[in-house]
């Protein structure tokens, strides 16, 4: 019977390889995680249920259409605050299974506009769900 070990030249390459790319990491001190710069519970209807974040003071939304939502957050975000540093995740509360995309459309020092699309992975067609939203802005 034929050892599953690895053994011969290949694997003292992938061991090698391991090595360097553990050596390459960067050591990053150990620390706080990240605090979301804004979040929200979205209604299905389009309005805000509950809101926060370290940098946000208001929160509003619209509906846009079906499972089209315009989250719209103030406060203080920062001079670098772009739509390349603005990282949001969303997530579709439904009683069966939908899930949810957003996309940044604007962002700034000021104001960060984000559009959460809630849907039917099944069918691929848009539904009304409630929704969260929580927004990092990152380097």
């Amino acid at each position: 019977m034929r050892s599953r070990r690895w053994s011969g030249p290949l694997c003292g390459a992938v061991v090698m390889g391991i090595g360097v790319i553990l050596a390459a990491m960067p050591v990053v001190a150990a620390g706080a995680a990240p605090d979301a710069v804004a979040f929200a519970r979205i209604s299905s209807t389009g309005s805000v249920v509950s809101f926060g974040g370290t940098k946000t003071k208001t929160a509003t939304a619209s509906r846009a259409g079906t499972g089209d939502y315009v989250v719209t957050f103030t406060g203080s975000y920062g001079p670098s605050t772009t739509t390349d540093t603005i990282i949001p995740l969303s997530t579709a509360e439904s009683a069966i299974f939908a899930v949810s995309n957003a996309v940044v459309d604007s962002a700034s020092k000021g104001t960060l506009v984000i559009d959460v699309f809630t849907f039917d992975p099944a069918t691929e067609t848009d539904v009304d769900n409630n929704c969260f939203v929580a927004v990092f802005n990152g380097k």
